[in-house]
């Protein structure tokens, strides 16, 4: 059975070069919607989070839906870090400028968020985060 494909927003932040060390205490920074209207599910056996960067925390979360006073159902995401150019590693997203993580199942309302950190020492190498969902088969 074949899947329809619907391409989606991939979210993503980049730093100012003149102050890559400015950070905000606002967790909505470099936020992204994506099934806004809740029309489509998206499906957590065929996609996972992927989040590229270093020194970045990218994550999605899901608007609640029914009962409780949290504002979202859940949060998911990962870190992404490292110290140098040549330490993140070609092919590989085990959490050196690259991680991912499975997503939980009946998504709906999703967005990608960031978390800022001071880039400083990283903007020759890393000025802008990435995060998205990848079909997890290819």
């Amino acid at each position: 059975m074949t899947h329809p494909f619907r391409r989606l927003p991939m979210g993503w932040q980049c730093y100012n070069a003149s102050d890559p060390g400015d950070t905000y205490s606002n967790w909505d920074y470099g936020e992204t919607t994506m099934n806004k209207d809740g029309v489509y599910r998206i499906s957590n056996t065929h996609n996972m989070l992927v989040v590229v960067g270093c020194n970045t925390l990218g994550f999605t979360a899901s608007k609640r839906t029914e009962g409780g006073t949290a504002t979202h159902t859940y949060y998911t995401g990962c870190m992404s870090y490292c110290n140098n150019s040549a330490s993140a590693q070609d092919g590989l997203c085990h959490g050196v400028g690259c991680c991912h993580v499975n997503i939980p199942p009946g998504l709906t309302h999703n967005f990608f968020n960031f978390r800022e950190y001071d880039h400083s020492a990283m903007m020759d190498y890393s000025p802008c985060d990435y995060a998205f969902l990848v079909d997890r088969n290819n």
